[in-house]
Parts: structure tokens; sequence; C-alpha cells
């Protein structure tokens, strides 16, 4: 079951998937394939009833798939050493350096850590036991020295890169979520810290990134510093730290957090209300107007910045306005700012001019939810793996983060050495 905007109504909408044509066929066309030819041979070519040979008049085939897990080679570097025949001149073949020297690690093996850290969640002692299974004794503290050591030696120069980039565009999002670093200075080790993300969306006009921050505190400092020299829009949520940032820098609202508490409330009014009677509701009159916001977005998703901005003033606008302007009839004085409706309504109105600023350019997303979206792989894999041991360790997590999720952005497999990035 899925939630749809139908008109007015938001509604919930049942359907059955239908499994489209050929889906087996294009899911493993991909893979290598292993032909394995099922013929006749010897006596079973003769016939059983006459004696002559059979012939094959067609075949049948059929795929399945095989895994073979993961398996290590060992790689030895042999350095021929050479010497002239007539004055004794010594010349030696060249080989790539080492990724790490004095260290067995390789660019795919380091490779294959971060994406079983970074993209699937995988906690780097769980990765070590794995490898103890396949006969390797590889340690967790080991792989963790690693990642901090790429992470400062190769990637970090990227990463100011695309830093620079970034701030040199005019678009950008923001968010921040929990981070638990052990070791910080003079605090608990239950103490909250923070990982800051900013990101460019496809609507930006420049090429999609994204870029992990790690920072001690949630202040509002940290954006003002992380951004020094940016000027344009910054899409963000409701978190007052981001409205004291300097006049250079336009924050934009996020439409589906306002969105999101309205529909908080109308799951407890389904659970309590019967026949129907959660329709008469603020919390779904609410949603029916930002739907038809949304509505208008999706239908013109794939414009060009110009088209957006010019059919946002002529559709999107009038319903905006006519929804805070519905919100403002209501008595908020009498309203209880405790309570989810409370909360809901008033976040809306205290964020209007925020939640607006969309309108007014094309390259402009109507909520967060993208920048959203690349912090939460963050949060998935902080449950697995729980804290960062260093500051060092947290920054090499900022920094390893940001390149494989810049390579899911362009569609590369993270561990893909082949891969033109």
């Amino acid at each position: 079951m899925a939630n749809f905007y139908r008109g007015t109504h938001y509604l919930p909408f049942t359907y059955n998937r239908k499994k489209p044509k050929g889906k087996k066929e294009n899911d493993l066309s991909v893979f290598e394939v292993e032909t394995v030819k099922h013929k006749l041979t010897g006596d079973d070519l003769l016939c059983d009833d006459c004696g002559h040979k059979f012939k094959v008049v067609s075949t049948e085939v059929s795929r399945t798939l095989k895994f073979i897990p993961a398996q290590f080679i060992t790689v030895e570097d042999v350095v021929y050493v050479y010497s002239c025949t007539n004055c004794s001149k010594m010349k030696r073949t060249k080989k790539d350096p080492s990724l790490l020297k004095g260290s067995i690690a390789t660019p795919t093996l380091v490779a294959g850590i971060m994406n079983s850290k970074y993209v699937n969640g995988v906690p780097l002692y769980r990765q070590s036991q794995e490898f103890k299974r396949y006969g390797l004794n590889l340690e967790d503290k080991t792989m963790a020295n690693w990642m901090i050591r790429c992470s400062e030696d190769y990637l970090y120069l990227i990463y100011e890169r695309m830093k620079q980039a970034l701030l040199k565009g005019h678009y950008t999002h923001c968010d921040e979520t929990r981070c638990q670093v052990l070791d910080e200075p003079e605090q608990k080790a239950s103490t909250k810290n923070w990982m800051w993300v900013y990101m460019t969306d496809a609507l930006s006009g420049g090429p999609q990134m994204v870029i992990f921050q790690y920072e001690r505190t949630r202040g509002g400092y940290h954006p003002k510093t992380f951004l020094e020299g940016y000027t344009g829009y910054l899409t963000t949520d409701g978190y007052s730290a981001y409205h004291g940032l300097p006049d250079n820098i336009i924050v934009t609202g996020c439409m589906a957090h306002a969105r999101r508490r309205f529909d908080e409330c109308l799951t407890i009014l389904k659970k309590d209300l019967k026949n129907g009677e959660w329709k008469n509701s603020i919390a779904y009159e609410a949603l029916c107007r930002i739907g038809k916001l949304y509505d208008i977005e999706a239908s013109i998703r794939e414009s060009s910045p110009e088209e957006r901005y010019q059919v946002r003033q002529e559709q999107a606008k009038p319903v905006a306005e006519a929804y805070f302007a519905w919100l403002r009839t209501m008595d908020t004085e009498e309203l209880d700012h405790k309570s989810k409706i409370g909360d809901a309504i008033l976040y809306s109105i205290n964020q209007e001019k925020y939640l607006l600023r969309y309108l007014e350019n094309g390259h402009l997303a109507i909520d967060n939810n993208d920048c959203e979206r690349s912090i939460k792989t963050f949060g998935i894999g902080r449950r697995n793996w729980l804290f960062c041991k260093s500051i060092a360790g947290a920054q090499a997590s900022a920094i390893s983060k940001r390149s494989t999720i810049e390579c899911l952005f362009y569609f590369r497999d993270p561990c893909d050495n082949n891969s033109k990035y």
C-alpha cells in the first residue's frame, strides 16, 4: 500500500505490482555467463527402439545464478635488477608504489572494506570476523588505521577540491546528525558529537556532491565557518542555528518537515476516529494543501529551472499563499503548543518565509529530502558501529563516507577500480 495525492485528497491507494516481462533476463544480463551443455554421448545417442542415432532438433535454455564468495589473492611483485655487461651500470624495473608503505593493503582491499562499512553499514570488527572465516587474520584496529591513513593521504585532497567547488556554487543543502566520539577531550564518553553534511542536488545546475564534516558540537558557528566565502541559497530544516548565518546566505526551508508533522497527527487520528471522520480534521486539510504543491513539483521535475520558476509562480504560489492564509485564520493563542497539532501548525507559521523561498528560484528544491537521505545512510551505519574511537577516526569517516556516496551518485561501484570517476 502506498499514499498518493488525488486532486485535493491525500488517500491510501492499494495496487498490485505486475512483474514485468523479461525481468529475469534483464537482471542476469550484466553477469558473465557460464554455459553448461547437456548433451547425449556414447550409447545414449542411439534410439532404444530402432538403434539409429538421435539428432539435435532444438535446445531448451534455463538460467540460474551462482554465487562465488569473496577470495583473497596474494600479489607477489618481483623486481628484476639488471647490470650492463660492458660498464656495469645498474638498472631496475619499476613497480607501482605501495598504497601504504610496509602494509599489505591494496586499493581493492581498502575499497572493499570502505564499501562494507560506509555503504553496507558493516562494522570493522564484523568484517574482521568474516575475514577469519576466509582464513585471513586482519584485526579491526589495523583496518581502522588504514581508513585514517588513506583518508588523510589520498581522499582528503579530493575532499578539499570538492569543498572548493561547492563554495563556488549558489545552491546548497545542509543537515546534521549525531556522532559519538569517545576520545574527545574534556567531555564524557556519552556526550553527543555531530556529523554535518553539505550537498548539492540535481536541481542545482552543477555536479552533485556530498561533503561530510565532523564537529564537536551542534553550534551554529560550524556552518558559518564551513560556508565562509559562499554566497547563495542554503536549504535546511527549521533548526534555528541556520537563521543566524550572514546575509549573503539565503536560508530556504523544508516543506517535508511541515508535512511530516501533520502526517503524524493524521496517523493518530486514524486510530481514534472511525468512518472517515479524520477527513474533517485540520491535519487532513493541511496534507491536502501541501499535497497540491508536491503534485506541481512532480509535474515539473524534468523541466528546466526557468520553466520550474514560471510554473511555480503561476500554479504553486497561489496554493502556498492560500495554505498560510488558512493557517493564520486559526487562533494560535488557544493552541496547545505541546500537542502534535499545535506543534504542526506553529511550525508552518513560524517557518513561513523560509518555506516560501523555493518559489523564488527554479534551482531550489521544495524540501531537504535529498540531504536527509544522504545523512540517513550514515545514521544506519552508526546503529551498527555505535561510535568512533578517535577524532581522527571521525574525520576519516566523514571523508570516506563522502567518497562512497559520491560513487553511488554517479552509479559507480565503490569497489570497481576500473571506473573512470
